[in-house]
């Protein structure tokens, strides 16, 4: 039996990784993520790493989020669904109805939309 009383991770040999590298990987440092169901991650790569994977994505599915590229780094439920619904307003207050835009036309018959043409109108230009 190995002694290993500060329960280091093994290595691929079975003993214990030593402490420096340890501590250079930043393996005592524990990353929670509420997402993924309150998993623990320790160390900052695996933490990293873990947003590409299927229990991450699955998790933000399930908050019915799709673009999982905008959610890296946020591991909390209430923050995942409060930026999901500023983008969906973001989005709705950007997409413009085709039907809604007022079409205006000039004297040689260019159609465009009416606030390109009282700009151009301001410029002298029609």
């Amino acid at each position: 039996k190995i002694y290993n009383p500060l329960k280091l991770p093994l290595a691929w040999d079975g003993k214990p990784i030593p402490f420096w590298l340890y501590r250079l990987h930043g393996l005592g440092v524990e990353f929670p993520c509420e997402i993924c169901g309150n998993f623990v991650y320790m160390g900052r790569r695996a933490f990293d790493k873990h947003f590409n994977e299927a229990r991450h994505v699955h998790g933000l599915k399930c908050l019915g989020i799709t673009n999982t590229a905008l959610f890296r780094d946020i591991t909390s439920i209430d923050e995942a669904t409060n930026l999901n619904d500023k983008i969906q307003r973001e989005t709705k207050k950007t997409k413009v109805d085709e039907g809604s835009i007022v079409q205006m036309e000039d004297a040689e018959g260019n159609v465009m939309p009416e606030k390109v043409y009282y700009d151009l109108q301001k410029q002298g230009l029609l």
